[in-house]
């Protein structure tokens, strides 16, 4: 569901103006129950359900003041979804993992291959978050 609004951008120039959202690099808004049934969670059972979601267009990027970046996240696109992952050092032989896997995998893994034990990590405790396949 998409709705409409206004909020703060910039020019090229890096001044602050008012955007209506679809001139702010959204594609689509969803809030509440919507937001949540796009993740897939029961807004009911999971509190961590997100209040709100915003697709952004491909190619958008938010800052702070005079177009300054702090930092980023993935986004809805395949290319900020579909990362290459490489994973070095002594001990660990080539391989390809053909099978999907994803980047909440990679914490746990760390911790495996430090030999330490990825179960104490409360987010793999509670989702069951396995090592990247072939590194366990």
């Amino acid at each position: 569901m998409y709705y409409a609004g206004t909020g703060i951008g910039s020019d090229v120039q890096g001044n602050k103006i008012s955007k209506s959202f679809t001139e702010a690099g959204l594609t689509t808004i969803y809030a509440g129950i919507d937001a949540a049934h796009f993740i897939g969670v029961d807004h009911l059972r999971d509190l961590r359900a997100p209040d709100v979601i915003g697709n952004a267009k491909e190619g958008s990027v938010y800052g702070g003041g005079k177009l300054s970046k702090i930092a980023e996240h993935g986004g809805h696109a395949i290319a900020d979804r579909a990362v290459p992952i490489v994973v070095s050092g002594a001990g660990i032989e080539h391989l390809t993992v053909t099978e999907h896997v994803d980047t909440i995998q990679i914490a746990p893994t760390v911790l495996h291959l430090l030999e330490l034990n990825p179960k104490e990590l409360k987010a793999v405790k509670i989702e069951g978050t396995k090592v990247l396949p072939e590194l366990d």
